[in-house]
């Protein structure tokens, strides 16, 4: 009780009944996977017996190798271009907001390569976004999002403009980025947006410092943006044609 006394889910029972309500979801994909397992053990003549727990981690290596050509399919479809494309209509579609780019001011950045962003609603701005995304010489962070400045109120009763970072560590000159990458662009996003979202009296609880248990619902959320074959048909486009994705190449997402 102690550990969820700021969370959403207050109480034990709540968390028991959400777990519960998802694992019932859950549970037909799994012996579906499981049942698929139990099949390439049979067709690589490793026995006829049941799937055993020490057969999983081999036979899901075997079929990650099975499916790396499909996946390296999807990868010349994404880029970094092509994603925040995906960004762009998420926010205008869904939210009636957009990401406007700006100039930084000198000295406002610690590299020229990142890149400054308003989130607005028409002429107001709701947050700021300062996007790191290549890999350079020295560049240790892999993917994180930090809080500069969150929401609050202020003495004269306005609120304070949140400000976010994305840093990343995209490769350059590749025709694509590879499935992973793209999933934890989006995901990485998602706490951006919740972050530049947030208008909170005190911003000891404003964007990602809010409720644990919510925290990586917008990040998740995100994901499904890659993840659903429809979504990323929106604006997925060949790497050097800009040709749409093929929809035996969407379907590979799943």
């Amino acid at each position: 009780e102690y550990a969820q006394r700021e969370a959403l889910l207050s109480e034990p029972a709540r968390v028991e009944s959400f777990l519960d309500a998802a694992w019932e979801r859950l549970r037909p994909g799994l012996e579906a996977d499981l049942r698929n397992l139990h099949a390439e053990k049979q067709r690589l003549g490793l026995g006829s017996g049941r799937l055993e727990a020490w057969d999983v981690p081999m036979l899901l290596a075997r079929c990650r190798e099975e499916n790396a050509q499909e996946e390296n399919q999807i990868s010349e479809f994404l880029t970094y271009g092509s994603l925040m494309k995906g960004v762009d209509l998420i926010l205008s579609r869904l939210l009636g907001l957009a990401f406007q780019p700006e100039k930084p001011a000198e000295g406002e950045v610690w590299h020229p390569s990142v890149q400054k962003y308003t989130l607005r609603e028409k002429d107001r701005v709701l947050g700021v976004l300062y996007l790191d995304p290549f890999m350079r010489p020295g560049k240790v962070v892999q993917s994180a999002q930090f809080t500069l400045q969150g929401s609050k109120r202020l003495d004269d009763g306005g609120m304070q403009t949140p400000m976010t970072t994305l840093v990343y560590s995209l490769p350059i000159g590749t025709v694509g980025l590879p499935l992973p990458y793209a999933i934890t662009f989006m995901h990485e996003i998602g706490h951006a947006v919740h972050s530049l979202l947030s208008e909170t009296e005190y911003q000891h609880l404003s964007g990602t410092r809010g409720t644990v248990d919510f925290v990586e619902f917008p990040s998740h959320l995100f994901e499904h943006f890659v993840l659903d074959p429809g979504c990323l048909a929106t604006y997925a486009g060949h790497a050097r044609t800009g040709a749409p994705m093929p929809t035996a190449v969407q379907q590979a997402c799943r």
